[in-house]
């Protein structure tokens, strides 16, 4: 037979020759370490202690191994294992008098078998290996002698421990500890996490360019073999901490990025432990319950209607593409025409207004549901991004009305009561992007700013923006239940839907994360005063910036009503050339913007561990990045 049709080709038994031949050099090396830490545990006399006069003392047991090590591993390839110059009877005779004789004896067995070892490669694997003049191949010759040391190894580890009895350390898992031994093998990514956590306010606020350097250490071939999972650990720790961005520290700035409450970091990690599947009660009680509590939360929090249900995805993106769905489903049964049954292909027309200031993941929402930027009736803003209500046509019952709940650029918010009044008498979808701005609505100081939001018929916000959940954590409010759930519709025989809440009925995804786990969390955590505080404080410190940067000489383009800051210099080139110098400061980092056809730079204060010293820092860059 072919040897080459069992392994495949010349290549491939290659490649698995060598994983043998690195196998046997870690598992000998393990037998040599295990040996070496019974010799440390034990004093001189003890090495030459026996159970009787019929049994061998650990010199003796070495004595033998380095005797049969030098006899077999010599000229491994070339000559018969068993030499002729070997005595073994006086292997095992009281020949090693001291301790530093037996380490001496104990080394030259062990280098003579891994000098071997060395010398072996796929090309002379095919070697006949001749033992007391029988054939073996290389790897039953090898094979023979890892039985065999092992079987003495253990009998040195077995001595060591009979002689320390109750002191004895152990080498493996020690009686009654397996628990407590396998915690500790899931420790080091916890270890990782901790120092990075400690850390992490001394770090940069982007990487510099010697860490994304590091970067290059995951560019390799996808592996042919298992890689031991603390080297992936360590791996990702040692060129993967160093070139995050510090968002969860206190100096970051940039694209409205939220930090995580301690609380919900640790749900998320109990979470993971759990890895459970959220789409239906079947496949996540806890996640349905849990997903249940939060909607009434989020309900009693920015107090939306009773009818009001939540479906939870992954960010605003997602939420605003549900809440979409919904409307068209439903502004389309205005009109007699039903998308499930009939599709899009001659549907009536749907009128979707909007302002120039929508944020772009409606714009590219309207994309993915196939209304061109051509279709929408573009609507001027105001020089905060707020709608001009004026500019408001006539609406009807094919209408979507798309407004907003925080400008992304300047914080500021659309007029809604009086707006969703106009829509609410035409029978036309009102639809709020809230990503961070509809937390306002959970404060006692900024809630005036959503006055009437109640009113629209659809919302979109995330958690893990202002409300500083972990990322993944987005929610779509709806008024209209049965709208939502007709539009994200998921039927298959083998959904198995229960009398409990399913999310998957409310949400686009059927396999999902169980997010709400965090989110619960978070609000738990917080709680009423908690959300108003925290939130609080970002419009505070965002006014305290502001001021700060004003006094300076910086100009504060935009009314901070809310947690953003939108800052420029005279002249285009100095506002430009100023946010380079921020964004390698090292200490800072926030993104640019172009604001009313000049550019800008745009500071988000949405981070529960921005305190006034990171404000009083962050000037200190702005004045020094200006010159």
């Amino acid at each position: 037979m072919n040897l080459y049709s069992l392994y495949g080709s010349k290549n491939n038994q290659n490649k698995m020759q060598q994983n043998y031949l690195d196998s046997v050099h870690k598992q000998f090396a393990y037998y040599k370490l295990l040996g070496e830490k019974t010799f440390d545990q034990l004093t001189e006399q003890d090495l030459f202690w026996q159970y009787n006069d019929a049994s061998n003392s650990i010199a003796i047991i070495v004595n033998h191994l380095s005797g049969n090590m030098e006899s077999r591993w010599t000229n491994f390839l070339e000559s018969d294992g068993e030499k002729t110059w070997r005595n073994r009877d006086a292997e095992f005779e009281d020949l090693i008098k001291t301790s530093s004789q037996l380490r001496e004896k104990w080394e030259v067995g062990w280098d003579c078998l891994f000098a071997a070892l060395d010398t072996l490669n796929p090309e002379n694997m095919d070697t006949i290996i001749y033992i007391r003049n029988q054939g073996h191949s290389v790897v039953e010759a090898i094979n023979r002698q890892l039985a065999h040391y092992a079987y003495h190894i253990g009998q040195i580890v077995y001595l060591g421990r009979m002689i320390k009895g109750a002191d004895w350390q152990s080498l493996s898992i020690p009686k009654g500890d397996s628990k407590a031994y396998n915690r500790a093998k899931f420790q080091q990514e916890k270890k990782y996490a901790f120092e990075y956590l400690d850390q992490v306010d001394k770090m940069d606020a982007f990487p510099q360019e010697t860490a994304l350097v590091g970067l290059a250490h995951f560019e390799e071939e996808l592996p042919q073999e298992s890689t031991p999972a603390k080297e992936v650990i360590n791996q990702l720790h040692q060129f993967g901490s160093p070139a995050t961005n510090a968002q969860v520290a206190g100096r970051y700035f940039g694209f409205v990025n939220g930090g995580t409450v301690p609380a919900a970091l640790g749900a998320k990690w109990l979470a993971d432990a759990w890895d459970q599947n959220g789409g239906l009660f079947f496949t996540s009680p806890i996640n349905a319950k849990l997903e249940q509590i939060c909607e009434q939360w989020l309900k009693e929090l920015f107090g939306l209607p009773p009818e009001t249900v939540a479906g939870f995805v992954s960010g605003t993106s997602m939420a605003n593409l549900s809440a979409l769905c919904a409307a068209r489903y439903q502004l389309l049964q205005n009109l007699d025409w039903d998308i499930n049954q009939d599709g899009l292909s001659g549907a009536p027309a749907i009128r979707i207004l909007a302002h120039r200031q929508v944020h772009s993941s409606i714009k590219k929402t309207l994309v993915m549901l196939g209304y061109g930027y051509n279709n929408i009736e573009w609507l001027p803003a105001d020089d905060q991004g707020r709608l001009i209500e004026s500019s408001l046509p006539n609406l009807d019952n094919s209408c979507l009305l798309l407004l907003q709940a925080g400008n992304v650029n300047t914080g500021a918010f659309d007029p809604f009561e009086s707006v969703c009044k106009r829509a609410r008498a035409a029978g036309a979808w009102v639809h709020i992007d809230g990503a961070f701005g509809l937390w306002a609505a959970a404060t006692q100081s900024r809630k005036y700013l959503t006055k009437g939001m109640e009113l629209a018929d659809s919302w979109a916000v995330d958690g893990h923006k202002t409300l500083n959940t972990p990322y993944d954590c987005g929610i779509v409010l709806c008024r209209h239940e049965q709208a939502l759930v007709n539009a994200l519709q998921a039927t298959g025989a083998y959904l198995v839907y229960s009398e409990n809440r399913d999310p998957i009925l409310y949400g686009p995804e059927m396999s999902k994360r169980a997010r709400a786990i965090e989110l619960w969390a978070t609000l738990k955590y917080l709680g009423k005063s908690g959300v108003d505080e925290m939130v609080t404080q970002f419009h505070i410190l965002a006014k305290d910036i502001a001021q700060k940067l004003s006094a300076e000489g910086f100009e504060v383009v935009n009314e901070v009503v809310f947690n953003q800051v939108l800052v420029r210099l005279d002249e285009e080139e100095q506002t430009k050339a100023l946010l380079a110098n921020l964004q390698s400061s090292g200490t800072i980092w926030l993104g640019g913007t172009t604001w009313e056809d000049k550019a800008a730079i745009r500071i988000s204060i949405c981070s529960w561990k921005t305190t006034l010293q990171d404000i009083d820092r962050a000037v200190e860059v702005f004045v020094a990045a200006r010159t």
